[in-house]
């Protein structure tokens, strides 16, 4: 028996002063187009450019700039400044290089750099290298990167992560022995034919950890980060919210059909706002689509209320012929269920003779795509307890639910067997979280579902406080 348990959980707090008009301060600020450096790197979450963009536009840490050659600056926690050299926001990745080290004026000797190193819980580092400043000769020009700033005789070099032994060597004739360590996008063998210098200037390659734009960004949100409570912010028109705007309020609507809501989602309703098993993959032909173990169905008319939808095979919309996929498909499934009141219509198809006549209707076929698929005898029939003698006469048999009403009208021959398919049969769902949905909506808030932790969730119309239930279902 299943056990519904109610959780009231404190979410957030929103002080009035985040309006503006109609339109939230914080939307205004961070809808503005994607800004770029003279480079062309398109900036945006969850990075944000210094001067142009409010810092709670991005996450921290994630500051980039232009410097005075046009190249876009990721301003990380070290001094040394690094040019971003691609961005590559599918990937959640970037390409990165130390300014001092990519200037191709190999006339200016390279500055004391600092060690590559911050927080984990922003980006994942590469492999890495190690270099020494201000060495004094012998030269070692394998390793060498340039001229040392502090003492233009003496050279920075940079030695391979591996070779531990070499490090240790040459710490002894460069300054103080202080090590630096950078990343390298990699290195093997034939890079010391280039040089260490090429290595480093072509950058190494950064992950980031941030959280998922996507889903407040197809719900109308702009991305941001309030860094009072250190927490991913979707700023929307009405306010900011955790994860994504208002969505769930808003009903699936196709043709006649308004207002579909949980545990129906699709189009402008998020997964988050329905069940996974109730997904409206589309809108065709004035119909909502659902699929229900690979089969796609129209549904025709729906009553929420008491959990009925009035549905048909996609494919038999138009002729009202039979498709042989619907025979035992649905009538057992755990979600979907055929409407105990529905009468059934059989179909018996590629038949060969001698085949019994009395209370079968006359020769049935059907064309789909300009070509006949059921041929060689095909008939339907009313229930009756003549169907077994025909089983053994015919290769294929289709039952097909039909509407008691239409069902009657075929008995009395006022409307065809496939004008009566058109017209559907209900199907009955059912979901465990009904309840729970109706004590949210006695709240005023609208009904989701947590993918992560298969809970369910009720979103509660903002007033001072935003609250959630999470239900956990329990056998």
């Amino acid at each position: 028996m299943n056990q519904n348990l109610f959780i009231l959980t404190f979410l957030l707090f929103l002080p009035n002063q985040h309006f503006v008009g109609s339109v939230d301060r914080y939307y205004l600020d961070c809808s503005v187009p994607a800004r770029t450096c003279p480079d062309n790197q398109t900036i945006r979450f969850p990075f944000y450019l210094r001067d142009q963009q409010k810092s709670f536009c991005g996450y921290p840490g994630f500051e980039v700039s232009c410097d005075e050659d046009g190249h876009s600056i990721l301003n990380l926690s070290v001094d040394d400044p690094y040019i971003v050299r691609q961005i590559s926001y599918h990937n959640r990745s970037l390409i990165v290089s130390n300014a001092a080290i990519s200037h191709n004026s190999t006339p200016n000797c390279i500055p004391p750099l600092q060690s590559m190193s911050f927080p984990n819980e922003r980006f994942e580092l590469p492999k890495q290298n190690h270099l020494l400043s201000n060495c004094y000769p012998p030269r070692v020009p394998e390793y060498e990167i340039g001229c040392s700033s502090e003492n233009a005789t003496n050279w920075v070099l940079g030695v391979p992560e591996n070779d531990k032994q070499k490090l240790g060597n040459l710490s002894k004739q460069c300054g103080d022995g202080k090590v630096v360590v950078l990343p390298v996008k990699y290195y093997n063998r034939s890079d010391e034919i280039v040089g260490m210098r090429q290595v480093l200037s072509r950058g190494f390659e950064l992950t980031w950890k941030a959280d998922d734009c996507s889903r407040c960004q197809r719900t109308g949100g702009v991305c941001g980060f309030n860094a009072s409570s250190s927490l991913f912010h979707c700023y929307c028109k009405d306010r900011p919210h955790l994860v994504y705007c208002r969505a769930c309020k808003q009903g699936f609507s196709c043709g006649n059909i308004n207002g579909l809501r949980y545990p129906f989602w699709g189009g402008d309703r998020i997964s988050d706002c329905g069940l996974p098993e109730f997904n409206l993959t589309s809108c065709q032909d004035g119909y909502p689509v659902l699929h229900i173990m690979n089969i796609k169905f129209a549904i025709l008319e729906i009553k929420q209320d008491e959990q009925i939808g009035t549905v048909i095979c996609k494919d038999m919309l138009d002729d009202g012929c039979p498709d042989h996929r619907l025979f035992n498909t649905i009538i057992n499934s755990s979600t979907f269920e055929s409407a105990s009141y529905n009468a059934r219509l059989t179909y018996f198809y590629n038949c060969f003779p001698p085949i019994p006549t009395d209370q079968m209707s006359p020769d049935l076929t059907c064309t789909r795509n300009g070509r006949a698929y059921l041929h060689l005898h095909g008939f339907y029939m009313l229930e009756s307890n003549q169907t077994n003698q025909i089983n053994h006469s015919c290769h294929n048999r289709t039952q097909i639910p039909v509407l008691p009403s239409y069902y009657q009208d075929l008995q009395s021959k006022s409307m065809a067997a496939t004008d009566v398919v058109k017209k559907g049969f209900d199907l009955r769902y059912k979901f465990d979280t009904y309840e729970a949905c109706l004590e949210c909506l006695n709240y005023s808030g609208q009904c989701g579902y947590k993918e992560t932790s298969k809970e369910f969730v009720c979103f509660l119309k903002p007033s001072t406080f935003s609250y959630a239930f999470s239900v956990l279902i329990s056998s």
